[in-house]
C-alpha cells in the first residue's frame, strides 16, 4: 500500500478575469457585442449586396428595405443590450457597498 501526500503550496489560479459578478456580466457582455458587431456589419454588406443584385426590380427591393430594417434593428438591440447590462453592474456595484 502506497500513500500519496498533495504539496501544500499548490494554488489554483483562476483562469477567468472575473473576480465578481459584476465584471464576469460586463466580460460576458463584451464577447457578445463583439461577436455581434460582427454579425452586424456582416449583415449591412449582405443588405448592400442585396440593393445590388435588385437592379430597380420592386420586390427585390422591398425585400432589401426590410432587410435594411431588420439589421438596423438588431444592431440597435445589440447597443441597448450593452447599456443595459452596464447599468445593472453599475447598480449592482452600488448595492455591494
Amino acid at each position: 500500500m502506497f500513500f500519496v501526500f498533495a504539496a501544500s503550496s499548490a494554488t489554483l489560479d483562476n483562469p477567468l478575469k472575473w473576480d465578481t459578478l459584476e465584471g464576469a456580466v460586463a466580460g460576458i457582455m463584451s464577447v457578445i457585442v463583439k461577436v455581434g458587431a460582427i454579425a452586424v456589419i456582416l449583415a449591412f454588406i449582405w443588405v448592400g449586396w442585396m440593393y445590388v443584385k435588385a437592379q430597380g426590380a420592386p420586390k427585390d427591393i422591398e425585400a432589401a428595405h426590410k432587410a435594411f430594417q431588420y439589421t438596423v434593428i438588431g444592431a440597435l438591440v445589440l447597443l441597448g443590450a450593452d447599456v443595459i447590462a452596464n447599468l445593472i453592474a453599475g447598480t449592482v456595484k452600488t448595492i455591494q457597498k
